[in-house]
């Protein structure tokens, strides 16, 4: 993320960087760190039970005039069920996948996968239904049905998907890249939702 911001927005200044450890309790140090250093805004990214411990805290310690930005994990249903409203209402979150957008395909994956598990899709779902695409794609193009044939074919994948267009990065880092969204977290009632979705790419698009 620094290289990227640093290449992108070289005005931008990490200040300070934190971690915590899996089921830490109390995360008021790193928090206290972030806004006696005057930070303008914080990134937070763990897991459910960490992100409503971060949440929480930040609220306690009166933090709200510095922007919040979790990860993927603020946008996940787990984490919605451990938080009240009060505490989560105005937070934003970069995510991979967010079932609250409104386009054509992410909203047929939502209604087959309801229809065939009998649940809500996730982002896991999301990433796992991407990957397997990945997979089934290299191979309608591979040459050969071997190793070397479906490496070979992993540049010519490229579709559309639920997390927007799907392509491999031969320019950075041969990763398989697809933009994220951003969205604001609106509670009320115990319901969660993904407002104000945008949609953001790291790299040009091919």
């Amino acid at each position: 993320m620094e290289t990227y911001v640093a290449e992108k927005y070289p005005d931008v200044k990490f200040e300070v960087k934190e971690g915590h450890n899996t089921g830490d309790k109390d995360m008021t140090a790193a928090l206290l760190a972030v806004k006696n250093a005057g930070c303008d805004a914080m990134i937070g990214w763990t897991h459910a039970p960490e992100c409503a411990v971060m949440t929480r805290q930040y609220r306690e310690l009166g933090m709200d005039s510095i922007f919040f930005l979790g990860g993927p994990g603020w946008g996940m249903p787990g984490y919605h069920a451990l938080i009240d409203d009060n505490l989560v209402d105005g937070i934003w979150t970069i995510t991979d996948f967010a079932k609250d957008n409104a386009e054509e395909e992410t909203q047929k994956f939502l209604k087959a996968y309801k229809e065939k598990y009998g649940v809500e899709a996730d982002s896991f779902a999301a990433y796992y239904y991407d990957g397997a695409r990945i997979a089934l794609e290299a191979l309608k193009l591979a040459k050969t049905m071997n190793r070397e044939g479906f490496v070979a074919a992993m540049p010519g994948v490229k579709f559309e998907s639920v997390s927007g267009k799907i392509y491999l990065d031969t320019e950075h880092n041969m990763d398989f890249v697809h933009r994220v969204c951003t969205a604001e977290i609106k509670a009320a009632n115990n319901v969660k939702t993904l407002t104000n979705v945008n949609f953001v790419t790291f790299y040009d698009e091919k």
